[in-house]
């Protein structure tokens, strides 16, 4: 079950999506940088799985790295893997808060779980 309004997100009638300013690709691939340990550290990857499975999300997160909205763009097929990564998402409210120099509200991320 995906949760925190994604229904709505990937419907594409959330009012929000259309006012969301982004990050400047410094901004992005640094936030991606210090983020992926974070998601690496909770996610419990399953064990004996293809390395060439991949989940594509996209979220909308808050200036205080609060996870607003996700959807799911690309699922595996792999039920074990796809499983594992709607839990960490579940059980996960925040990431680490965006840049400093972001002058945004929020923002829109996507994010490829890949199990290497």
């Amino acid at each position: 079950m995906v949760t925190k309004n994604s229904a709505l997100f990937a419907a594409g009638i959330s009012k929000v999506r259309k006012k969301i300013p982004q990050l400047s690709l410094l901004q992005y691939r640094t936030y991606l940088q210090k983020v992926n340990p974070v998601l690496r550290k909770n996610w419990k990857i399953p064990l004996e799985i293809s390395e060439k499975l991949e989940v594509l999300v996209k979220m909308i997160v808050g200036k205080d790295g609060t996870i607003l909205q996700y959807a799911f763009v690309e699922i595996s097929g792999n039920k074990v893997f796809d499983q594992s990564v709607r839990t960490l998402l579940h059980d996960m409210d925040k990431l680490l808060p965006l840049p400093d120099d972001f002058d945004g509200p929020l923002t829109e991320i996507g994010l490829k779980f890949i199990p290497k």
